[in-house]
């Protein structure tokens, strides 16, 4: 996994392109941080001050330039606007595993984009990184994030009982995982990506 980050390459499907998170993103990055639809389940609020998102996005080019684990932006093919995120928010490579996560804008709900983009990072996760372990996490509410991690064959490895302080409340988290081996055996080792 020498150097992936920062040589983080482009992730293709029919409908969408995985690319590194840019400065032209900010405003579309904004619209959805900024919409309580889509930061209802999040740890962090919703943001008001489009210059928070524009030190996040920095932050992120930073961390493609220093090899840390940063995320994907979701764009679509036709127009290369940015719909969301999708990506490593750890890596562990003495033990072969990361933790992936998404944000989709609304608009984009209900159309089967989170899990494409899901399946392209677990290709190139696998077959790339040669990775054995993908986990993720969701508060335990959040049924629309659970339901796109079962449709990836994800397993449900435990529930962190008030793992995380969550607007005022602490919450159960929901971890789920993946293994290279049920990968493999999976609908999912079929579905091949394109990148450059």
């Amino acid at each position: 996994m020498e150097n992936i980050f920062e040589n983080l390459p482009d992730l293709y499907t029919n409908r969408i392109r995985l690319r590194k998170i840019n400065q032209n993103d900010l405003e579309q990055l904004f619209s959805f941080l900024s919409n309580d639809n889509v930061t209802r389940y999040m740890i962090i609020d919703k943001i008001q001050d489009i210059k928070v998102v524009e030190k996040m996005i920095n932050f992120m080019i930073d961390g493609y330039k220093n090899n840390r684990p940063t995320p994907w932006a979701i764009s679509l093919k036709e127009n290369d606007e940015m719909i969301g995120i999708c990506g490593f928010s750890k890596c562990d490579s003495q033990n072969r595993k990361a933790e992936v996560g998404y944000i989709l804008s609304d608009k984009h709900w209900r159309k089967g984009i989170a899990t494409e983009a899901l399946k392209v990072v677990f290709d190139f996760a696998f077959n790339y990184m040669n990775l054995n372990k993908i986990e993720a996490r969701c508060i335990s509410k959040n049924v629309a994030s659970e339901n796109v991690m079962l449709k990836v064959n994800m397993k449900l490895d435990a529930i962190l009982r008030e793992e995380k302080l969550h607007k005022q409340s602490y919450v159960d988290l929901k971890l789920y995982s993946i293994l290279k081996e049920e990968y493999v055996a999976s609908d999912l080792y079929k579905y091949k990506i394109y990148f450059k």
